[in-house]
């Protein structure tokens, strides 16, 4: 039978009519057999959509993992340095009195021993040697005069004592008078007193020649004083002396860094004073990234409270390029030791504490633990809870579920940290 036109059939009598005329011919059975095979395709695919998610998340989830090694940790601090020398000499003036004329050195500079340091106007100084030396020759003439006079004393003594014995001898056998042997006694007796006030002028003579001689000693010594030398080698720490002054005995002329010696003066926290022992490194890297190994000289005593800062001096090594004076910005590593270290990306939170995943039988296991203050390195300390061995979670744990089943790749994601060479001397 030969099929009407739909669009007549529609035109004529509307879509209902059009519907009822497919219905009544036989088209139902078709219709139907259409929507459950579009329904059963629906059903498979949605089926098999959901079998997939479900595979997926049965699927271990990758991640990348690092195993726990002990390695080196530094303390370190940022401190302020003051360059100073480990033995430090003051050079004073000595009691010549004069005015300074010549500095002929500037802080910093190299001195040998002996060498000039300043000098003062020499002429008060030789104005007093010339007075002292010719003291000495006053008191030299008055020595000879009283030597010469005490040998004509006793000379004179010597005469009057052989004319007393002969008149002596004489008198005995009556050849002369009596009243002749009691004068000699007397001529005697005064030769005696001249020849005494002789060898006291004598005496007196050659006590002021050693005073005089004694004068221009200290004379010359003040002469020589009027240039101070270096008493030893070494780097001109102060200066303090300026030209035209007239600096006082005992007055400080200059502070010389014996043989170059130099050390840092550093002030800490004297909390941080119980971590540190005379004599160890204290290896510190200046702001210009110069590195430092000076030993710990001195260790002073900190407050009772543990509050407020002590000065620390620290041995620069000899080869140094640093000048006195110089202060420096420098990070001071305070204790080196092994510990266990973490990448902060690692880290997660337990409820309100810090934890870590650790891959426990294939699995993502939440572990707490206990940390130290971040470091800038991306880094962070791990006082407890993990052990030398055990596998965590490097990136990311809060994508990581706890418990979840996780797989480690062996491709570019996965990292492990190997263990360390540490040489001796950046132990403990």
């Amino acid at each position: 039978m030969h099929a009407p036109d739909n669009t007549v059939i529609a035109a004529e009598t509307g879509r209902t009519g059009f519907v009822l005329r497919l219905l009544s011919r036989g088209t139902l059975v078709w219709l139907c057999t259409f929507a459950i095979l579009v329904l059963h395709d629906s059903l498979a695919a949605h089926g098999e959509e959901a079998a997939r998610a479900d595979s997926a998340a049965m699927a271990p989830r990758p991640v990348s993992v690092e195993t726990i090694r002990r390695a080196v940790v530094e303390d370190r601090t940022h401190v302020f340095a003051r360059v100073t020398a480990r033995d430090p000499i003051a050079v004073t003036m000595p009691v010549s009195d004069g005015v300074v004329s010549h500095l002929p050195l500037a802080i910093g500079d190299w001195v040998e021993a002996g060498e000039t340091i300043a000098s003062l106007d020499p002429r008060n100084a030789e104005r007093a040697l010339r007075e002292a030396e010719l003291r000495v020759a006053t008191a030299q003439s008055a020595a000879i005069s009283a030597s010469d006079r005490l040998q004509l004393s006793e000379a004179g003594l010597s005469r009057k004592r052989d004319t007393l014995v002969r008149v002596s001898q004489l008198a005995e056998n009556g050849a002369a008078a009596e009243t002749r042997r009691e004068t000699a006694a007397l001529e005697v007796d005064r030769a005696e007193t001249d020849y005494s006030l002789a060898a006291s002028a004598l005496q007196l003579a050659q006590d002021e020649l050693a005073l005089a001689e004694l004068a221009v000693d200290q004379a010359r010594s003040m002469l020589d004083d009027t240039v101070l030398k270096a008493p030893v080698a070494g780097r001109i720490l102060a200066l303090p002396l300026e030209a035209g002054t007239r600096p006082g005995p005992g007055t400080l002329a200059a502070t010389i860094a014996a043989h170059g010696r130099l050390a840092l003066a550093v002030d800490l926290p004297v909390g941080h004073l119980s971590r540190l022992v005379v004599g160890q490194d204290m290896p510190l890297t200046l702001s210009d990234g110069t590195s430092l190994r000076p030993r710990l000289l001195t260790l002073p005593f900190g407050s009772p409270d543990r509050t407020g800062f002590a000065t620390l001096r620290l041995d620069l090594p000899e080869e140094t390029t640093l000048l006195p004076g110089m202060t420096l910005a420098a990070d001071l590593v305070l204790e080196r030791r092994l510990a266990i270290e973490v990448p902060l990306a690692a880290l997660t939170l337990q409820g309100e504490s810090p934890a870590v995943m650790r891959i426990i039988d294939g699995r993502a296991i939440a572990t707490p633990v206990s940390l130290a203050a971040p470091r800038k390195d991306g880094k962070v300390e791990v006082i407890s809870g993990l052990s030398e061995g055990d596998v965590i979670i490097a990136r990311a744990p809060d994508l990581v579920q706890d418990g979840e089943a996780v797989a480690v790749p062996s491709g570019p994601g996965y990292r492990r940290i190997a263990s360390l060479d540490i040489a001796a001397e950046f132990l403990p």
